[in-house]
């Protein structure tokens, strides 16, 4: 959990009715790059820090710019300079950041086959780009390269950590963590260098496992006991 503090409008500090300070427990807070454009969700069961709610706000000139509501909790949001998108347990809703006019919901469905599927939203009709049969057992952790030419999976088994080359979803590395089944927490590629890349995987165990992706190679063979 999260502890934001910012100065914004009365609908996040119900008790004033002018510019003042609050303290809100949030559960996402995504920025716009280095910008002063802040989504966050709340974290608590009154309506201002409902957790189905999205708040968008310019915090240079505090003020909320708006207010997005869900009928389930929000469990992730990303935004670029062109879209923003909001997860929820059963969609996906895709907005401009023009204007913040919603664009398309895509619905999602629950696969415990291991099953990614990318959607290009740079274009309106946000078509799916390719499908990745990741693993065996519900994907649950996944980490981008810088540039989106590499994708890495991880199950809910956590014992494999798969790359996979983007668009063509074909396996790149295979990496195996460990014997013991692990929730991969947090994933994330390093720099890239000129003969490597590295990656990182942070496990409920508390570890941090660091694999090395050589440039050019492909390790892709089949782990036993693959999950």
């Amino acid at each position: 959990m999260l502890l934001l503090y910012v100065r914004v409008e009365s609908p996040l500090c119900p008790a004033s009715s002018s510019l003042s300070a609050c303290r809100a427990a949030c559960s996402i807070v995504e920025m716009l790059f280095c910008t002063s454009l802040l989504g966050f969700v709340g974290a608590g069961e009154q309506p201002a820090l409902t957790p189905r709610k999205l708040t968008v706000l310019n915090t240079s000139a505090s003020r909320v710019i708006q207010e997005l509501t869900y009928p389930t909790s929000v469990l992730a949001v990303r935004m670029n300079r062109q879209r923003l998108v909001v997860v929820t347990a059963r969609h996906v809703h895709v907005y401009s950041m023009q204007n913040l006019a919603c664009l398309r919901v895509i619905e999602t469905e629950e696969s415990q086959q291991g099953t990614v599927r990318i959607y290009d939203l740079a274009q309106e009709g946000g078509n799916v780009l390719s499908e990745v049969q990741a693993h065996q057992t519900a994907v649950t952790s996944l980490a981008w390269n810088r540039d989106g030419s590499l994708l890495a999976t991880a199950s809910a088994k956590g014992t494999v950590i798969r790359v996979h080359r983007m668009p063509s979803a074909a396996k790149s590395h295979s990496f195996r963590r460990g014997a013991m089944s692990a929730s991969i927490q947090s994933m994330a590629f390093g720099p890239p260098s000129a003969s490597a890349q590295l990656l990182l995987a942070a496990s409920s165990h508390g570890t941090v496992h660091v694999f090395r992706l050589e440039v050019g190679a492909t390790r892709a063979r089949r782990t036993k006991g693959d999950s």
